[in-house]
């Protein structure tokens, strides 16, 4: 059981890290894109359409990880 524990454990670290580089990689590309593409954007704006993408990666993310848990569960489950 323990480890099992300890293998969710690192699997919601991992996930996490993924999540934090998703989020930069996104970030980045879309200042990169407005700016490339000379969108009248300003940088007020910017900012404003930058949060409303990390909350849209961050509640996509809790919608769809508690999947990924069960399934991970049931499978450090079944090996035990």
């Amino acid at each position: 059981m323990k480890d099992s524990v300890r293998a969710l454990n690192e699997i919601n670290k991992s996930f996490s890290i993924f999540m934090s580089f998703l989020k930069d990689t996104v970030r980045n590309n879309s200042v990169q894109f407005c700016r490339s593409q000379k969108l009248d954007i300003s940088d007020k704006d910017l900012k404003k359409l930058l949060l409303a993408i990390d909350s849209s990666i961050e509640q996509a993310f809790t919608n769809g990880y508690g999947s990924v848990q069960k399934t991970v569960r049931e499978n450090l489950t079944d090996k035990e």
